[in-house]
């Protein structure tokens, strides 16, 4: 008896395995991204910086969607969460689009 439970709980446990583990892919594809949008915006390539982190938010979001369960939250390891801070940073540390105004030079008559 003690062993069909425990062979259960291994079967539960795998399922959330496997979300956390692509939450966790997620996450890193996310700073990524991030880092990517944040190099773009400082070399005034504003498609890709915009491009970047509409991608990185989307990742998020998807990690978030796989974290949100209540069983996710219980067993989420630090790794996890210590990647969701530093998108979250990344992200926040990047310029909103209206703070980033293109520089226009006018051609002389």
């Amino acid at each position: 008896m003690y062993m069909d439970n425990l062979c259960t709980d291994e079967r539960d446990a795998e399922p959330l395995q496997q979300e956390l583990e692509l939450a966790e892919s997620e996450l890193k594809a996310a700073l990524i991204f991030a880092r990517f949008s944040s190099s773009s915006y400082s070399t005034g390539n504003l498609q890709r910086a915009t491009d970047a982190r509409s991608k990185a938010k989307a990742a998020c979001a998807r990690a978030a969607q796989r974290l949100a369960a209540p069983a996710m939250i219980e067993v989420s390891p630090d790794s996890v969460k210590l990647i969701w801070n530093e998108v979250q940073t990344a992200l926040a540390s990047l310029p909103k689009p209206k703070e980033f105004t293109p520089r226009v030079q006018t051609a002389g008559v």
